[in-house]
């Protein structure tokens, strides 16, 4: 019914065990290792890392926040940047004199008034008004 087992058939099947063995470690060297430890390191990197302290207390590894730590605090800091480049905005434009756009178009005129002008005397203060004084004469007070 069975073959008698012999010292060749002994021998094929150490050599197929080795093969599979050897062919099961490059596998896993090549393929397998990489792999594993590259889904580790995507998990980990999700799921971030709390901070690690020595037996004396010092701090040897930062806590670093996961991907929804790290999406939230960019979402935090777009609000901020919006509402920054909002006030920007609004410094850009005319608004009942309160605006940068509207000192630099101050500022500009008195400029433009004075270089008209030779003997104009301009007085600019600090609240942005501005006062230009010429005397009958043509010479300035």
């Amino acid at each position: 019914m069975f073959k008698q087992w012999t010292s060749g058939d002994t021998a094929a099947a150490a050599a197929a065990v080795t093969a599979l063995s050897i062919g099961v470690g490059v596998f896993w060297r090549k393929i397998g290792h990489p792999l594993t430890f590259g889904l580790l390191n995507l998990v980990r990197d999700w799921n971030g890392r709390p901070e690690r302290r020595g037996r004396d207390g010092s701090l040897i590894e930062e806590a670093r926040p996961g991907v929804m730590g790290r999406l939230r605090k960019m979402e935090e800091n777009d609000a901020r940047q919006n509402a920054d480049i909002a006030s920007i905005k609004e410094q850009l434009q005319p608004n009942a004199g309160k605006s940068l756009y509207d000192a630099v178009r101050r500022v500009d005129a008195t400029v433009a008034s004075a270089l008209s002008n030779p003997s104009a005397v301009v007085n600019i203060h600090t609240d942005g008004n501005t006062e230009t004084s010429i005397d009958q004469k043509g010479s300035s007070q």
